[in-house]
């Protein structure tokens, strides 16, 4: 009986571990796009120290974005501004 006893928590302990193992594969993954998803024409008022390139693929869109001290933003890169900034502050890699 004792024996039963330990086959039957073996058995539903490796049930469990399987169905943990398969519902982590069926998960999609829910990773965030770090990218411009839009532009702005506006221009920027505030400090810009830096600025990155960036090109359209896949919901990404080409873009300037500019590192400011309120954070990223996404600038149009025909905007008539944009290449004027980009002359005054540094290429970020």
């Amino acid at each position: 009986m004792h024996n039963i006893w330990k086959c039957t928590m073996l058995v539903i302990l490796l049930a469990c571990g399987i169905t943990a193992q398969l519902s982590k594969l069926r998960r999609p993954n829910k990773g965030t796009i770090s990218c411009c998803q839009s532009v702005s024409k506006m221009p920027i008022t505030y400090g810009v120290t830096g600025y990155k390139q960036q090109k359209a693929n896949g919901r990404c869109v080409d873009a300037i974005i500019f590192y400011t001290e309120k954070g990223e933003v996404c600038s149009h890169p025909e905007a008539h501004w944009v290449k004027k900034k980009m002359n005054e502050v540094p290429m970020i890699p």
